[in-house]
């Protein structure tokens, strides 16, 4: 009996209650995610390797991730690995052994009698050798082959078998500078080719989002349909940036993904409702804009700026990005909401003052984060400027003279928004001395966080850089501390830290970090946080690590 895909499709609701969810947690699901999930039970159900090929934002790690999350805790385990082009064998190894225990003899398997699906993310981006071998992926050849790697430690060199486990992988699609993975590795598994969702399909995504976030529980008629049209006006210009700003060698980082758009919206929705819903008594906005509606589209615009606009890199890209953006909103919305919009309207999390227990005095919370709209220049100015006198007041050390220009708040305000979105993270580029570590030192104070730079000595190399990372990553798993991790281009004394910066950023997980008896204490200690956190889960031990790694990574 032949049924369509879409009546396999589940309904997706969005979290109502919630002001502020958890933007990497709301996933939706589509005709593709639903096939390809399928798809992957299927392969599975033989117990076959899976290999996702597509480019990069197709949400292939996001399908992968929704196939894992499916099955019983209590007998499958999950490991993702990411491969960048400085994984060595050894990582690999490492990884892998890490998360397996003797079973009998050579034979070594998942702890607890379970079954373990290993996740590969990244496959094809090890480094290829002079002679054209792409060394990493042969012991994950080996392990697929012979079911088992040669081992590194005494006995050296005796056959360790590896048994229980499901391996899924998912690279970039090769070409254009991109690697191939060998083709004796490629026929171990399955291969799936993933492209980009439709424009239907990404309408229903964020339009689902939108419909969400933007009800008539809280808005009125005029802010609705306002948001309704803001998703295709997203991909019209997200099209637009795609088609006229090419990548070339002096902008290799042009390149504009579902990310992108996903980043748009994560902003729309982080800003707070409170400003503009019904019946709410509306204080000024700021700039020219005076309706809700306006004070919408000014967001849009903003989060539009904030992720395709500070790519570009020359004034005249920026302004024909500039220029499209208002031409899309003067033809969707009228001269009415253009006017309203023309002048920039900026938007922070630091306004509010600390929250204070009204009966005790005390602080409970030192660092609200509202997501809202700044009246005007002086008001944020006089705002930093006190925040800046506060920092140099309480640091002993170091002190901050900084003379806040418009370029260097707008450039503030650009890595504190990083800050205030989970696993928020920014690359900053520019000439030695133009302020980046002093501005990222004064956001990274007024949104609360812990500032640590590493400090180079003639023997600093990885066992320090590990030990400095699990003195961040306690802070901010146990007392749950944002934690600000500077580092500079001078600070990469070995290539390999990029390597193990690389795994802090795409799964919070840095292959041999914590050997196994400290995780066990992790796991321990980390449990009267979990239940007050969040009461209903079971603490298994898995849980307790995810738990731990997620807020690590938020």
């Amino acid at each position: 009996e032949w049924e369509h895909w879409s009546a396999r499709v589940p309904s997706w609701e969005y979290p109502k209650s919630e002001d502020k969810p958890k933007y990497a947690q709301l996933v939706i699901p589509t005709l593709d995610s639903v096939r390809y999930e399928y798809l992957l039970t299927l392969v599975n159900s033989v117990h076959k390797g899976s290999l996702l090929v597509g480019g990069p934002g197709t949400a292939k790690t996001t399908c992968i991730n929704q196939f894992m999350s499916k099955f019983d805790p209590d007998q499958m385990m999950f490991k993702s690995i990411t491969f960048s082009s400085l994984t060595t064998p050894n990582i690999f190894q490492f990884a892998i052994e890490g998360s397996v225990e003797k079973r009998q003899g050579r034979t070594f398997g998942p702890p607890g009698g379970k079954k373990m699906i290993v996740f590969v993310d990244d496959i094809s981006m090890p480094n290829i050798n002079e002679w054209g071998d792409q060394v990493t992926n042969e012991i994950v050849r080996q392990l697929l082959e012979q079911g088992g790697m040669y081992s590194l430690e005494k006995p050296i060199g005796d056959m360790k078998y590896i048994t229980d486990c499901e391996y899924i992988a998912a690279m970039n699609t090769p070409g254009g500078g991109k690697n191939d993975v060998p083709n004796r590795l490629k026929r171990h598994y399955s291969s799936f080719y993933v492209p980009l969702p439709s424009v239907a399909a990404i309408n229903n995504i964020f339009g689902a989002l939108v419909k969400g976030r933007f009800d008539s529980d809280w808005f009125d008629e005029g802010v609705i349909e306002s948001a309704a049209k803001l998703v295709p006006m997203t991909v019209t210009f997200w099209n637009k940036i795609q088609g006229k700003m090419l990548p070339t060698p002096a902008k290799f980082h042009y390149l504009f993904n579902m990310r992108e758009l996903s980043k748009v919206f994560q902003g729309v929705v982080l800003a707070e409702r409170g400003r503009f819903k019904k019946d709410a008594e509306l204080e000024p906005f700021g700039a020219k804009v005076d309706s809700p509606q306006g004070y919408l589209v000014a967001l849009w615009r903003h989060e539009c700026e904030r992720v395709f606009c500070d790519k570009l890199t020359t004034p005249d890209d920026k302004k024909w990005a500039l220029d499209q953006l208002m031409a899309l909103i003067k033809e969707k919305f009228g001269d009415d909401v253009k006017k309203q919009v023309e002048t920039p309207l900026y938007f922070v999390d630091f306004l509010r003052e600390p929250v204070l227990d009204e009966d005790t005095g005390e602080v409970v919370d030192a660092n609200p984060s509202f997501y809202e709209s700044v009246e005007g220049m002086d008001t944020l100015r006089s705002v930093v400027e006190l925040r800046q006198k506060m920092f140099n007041d309480s640091s002993k050390t170091l002190k901050l003279e900084l003379v806040l220009f418009e370029d260097a708040l707008l450039h503030m305000m650009r890595v504190s928004r990083q800050m205030c979105m989970d696993r928020g993270s920014a690359l900053l580029v520019g000439v030695g001395g133009s302020g980046k570590q002093s501005l990222t030192r004064l956001a990274a104070y007024i949104a609360g966080a812990f500032t640590f730079q590493i400090t180079i000595t003639k023997t600093y190399n990885q066992t320090n850089l590990f030990e400095d990372i699990k003195v961040l990553y306690k802070m901010a798993g146990f007392k749950g501390q944002k934690v600000c991790f500077i580092f500079t281009d001078a600070e990469v004394k070995e290539e390999g830290f990029l390597e193990y910066i690389n795994q802090i950023l795409m799964t919070g997980e840095v292959a041999g970090l914590f050997p196994k008896d400290e995780l066990d204490m992790i796991v321990n200690d980390i449990r009267p946080v979990m239940k007050k956190a969040a009461p209903g889960k079971v603490d298994t031990w898995d849980n307790l690590y995810n738990f731990f790694m997620g807020r690590v990574r938020d």
